[in-house]
């Protein structure tokens, strides 16, 4: 499609969205004409085809789609609390927990699920609410080694209509989009990339810090202040603190020649232990 009629078609399905937000399949169709390039499973599987990461961890498992891309990994750990069909071969080594994120954490420990291994790469994309995904950052990072990559669903919603805490259209990210505001505002010390790809949008994290202690006093005060807070952006327009690489081969290709860099370094500073 020609850039003038993709325009053309974005601004009806803007109008068509204004007037009926939930009407059948128009979401959808403006969230793949804003987020050209490969969709958000294709990144995700090159990222493990690149990474090959020892250990994997998926909060949010559904139907086992993303977690059936692990297949390079040694340990698998999935955690959904609905155990739902899993029509999807999954790989041998996958251990799935059906529990909520939360309880899950309370309840083991890296040590005893993984013994001196570490998250090389996590994929979080459970509750679509803000303090649910800030909390599982937080305590995925407790788990992962230092040059790990955690990487973060639901972050760019097409719509403020897609991007409210109570859901009123079938095409729904939730305010998951907070996460990656707080995360930007409070957390200077790890490396954020925004990737625009279909339907929602990654947010990809390098340097976490395992031995971080989360600032209780600073997530509560920001999830109070936030609770009620509007999506405040213009449809398909990114402001300008957000760290966005383009979808395309080149943007991809530069952003995965530092996750290489980093996985390299990991892995070296394993074999100097």
């Amino acid at each position: 499609m020609q850039s003038g009629q993709t325009q053309a078609a974005r601004e009806s399905l803007h109008a068509l969205t204004h007037r009926a937000p939930d009407f059948p399949g128009a979401l959808q169709a403006l969230a793949q004409l804003s987020f050209p390039g490969p969709p958000y499973r294709e990144v995700l599987r090159r990222i493990h085809t690149l990474l090959r990461p020892d250990v994997y961890l998926e909060v949010g498992v559904e139907h086992g789609t993303s977690l059936q891309l692990a297949a390079h990994s040694r340990l698998v750990i999935g955690i959904d609390p609905v155990a739902r069909p899993m029509p999807r071969e999954l790989p041998a080594s996958v251990r799935l927990f059906h529990m909520t994120s939360d309880a899950f954490f309370a309840a083991h420990s890296r040590a005893e699920l993984l013994a001196d291994a570490r998250v090389e790469l996590a994929f979080i994309d459970g509750m679509h609410c803000f303090e649910f995904a800030l909390r599982d950052f937080h305590n995925v990072e407790r788990w992962c080694a230092p040059g790990a990559t955690l990487v973060l669903h639901d972050c760019l919603p097409v719509l403020s209509v897609a991007a409210l805490r109570e859901r009123r259209t079938s095409f729904w990210v939730g305010d998951t989009w907070k996460a990656l505001e707080y995360l930007l505002e409070y957390r200077s010390d790890l490396r954020v990339s925004v990737i625009p790809t279909y339907p929602s949008g990654l947010v990809v994290v390098q340097t976490p810090d395992p031995g971080r202690e989360r600032d209780a006093n600073v997530l509560e005060r920001y999830c109070a202040e936030s609770i009620l807070r509007a999506y405040p952006y213009p449809a398909g327009q990114w402001p300008s603190h957000y760290p966005m690489i383009e979808n395309t081969e080149r943007g991809l290709q530069a952003l995965f020649d530092t996750l290489a860099e980093a996985r390299a370094l990991e892995r070296s500073s394993q074999t100097a232990r």
